[in-house]
């Protein structure tokens, strides 16, 4: 029985020796999270910069198109009068969707925005 009271105390040290190493593991792993984070942040950052400047770009074809004829067409109709595929102005025009350059008006029929128009 004298042995107890030395090894409940050895059982408190290394208790608090435990919660001690938890607190430092924490604190290691927010700050990985934190690097991690911020790197993946900053490159999203830069592909959406870099994005947003392309898009006008890339659906300048599409938004003047629908702006010019003022009805809505269909993105086949599309593709034929600028001469692309199908899946290129799909594309295109989810990114000027994106960019709220078009709007959907109904099933596979799309049109200038009423901010494209007004700018016209």
């Amino acid at each position: 029985m004298s042995h107890v009271p030395a090894l409940l105390k050895k059982l408190g040290d290394l208790h608090r020796q435990h919660v001690q190493t938890e607190r430092e593991i924490a604190t290691v792993e927010g700050e990985i999270i934190a690097t991690t984070t911020t790197k993946s942040e900053s490159k999203r950052q830069r592909r959406r910069q870099a994005s947003a400047a392309d898009v006008a770009k890339l659906t300048n074809g599409v938004v003047i198109l629908l702006r010019d004829v003022g009805e809505p067409l269909a993105y086949r109709e599309i593709a034929a009068r600028l001469n692309l595929t199908p899946s290129v102005v799909s594309y295109r025009l989810q990114q000027a969707i994106g960019a709220g350059f078009v709007e959907r008006v109904d099933r596979g029929r799309y049109r200038a925005s009423s901010a494209v128009l007004a700018s016209a």
